[in-house]
């Protein structure tokens, strides 16, 4: 494939994705690239994956799941943080 086409073939992808982001879904690659993988990433570098053939358009479904995910991690990260009380010495029993 020429470079041109390449490239026009790229703008064409990024033209019909919605957003500053798109969600895609990783596919499999002879290389060891692994398969199934859902994420968000900005629409230049999802037209290109696209093009490329290691990713297609991530369904509704999987969007869904992924974002509940993202969601569940984030909660338990706040769930998570560490409180550290930190009282004077005068106020200290038994010193």
């Amino acid at each position: 494939m020429k470079i041109q086409d390449y490239y026009q073939r790229v703008r064409m992808e990024e033209a019909g994705l919605d957003g500053p982001d798109a969600w895609i879904t990783s596919l499999p690659t002879k290389n060891g690239g692994v398969g199934g993988r859902v994420m968000q990433v900005p629409t230049r570098i999802a037209a290109k994956m696209l093009v490329e053939g290691i990713a297609r358009r991530a369904s509704k479904v999987e969007v869904q799941f992924a974002q509940e995910g993202e969601a569940r991690i984030a909660r338990r990260s706040l769930m998570e943080i560490p409180v550290e009380y930190i009282v004077p010495s005068d106020l200290r029993e038994g010193e």
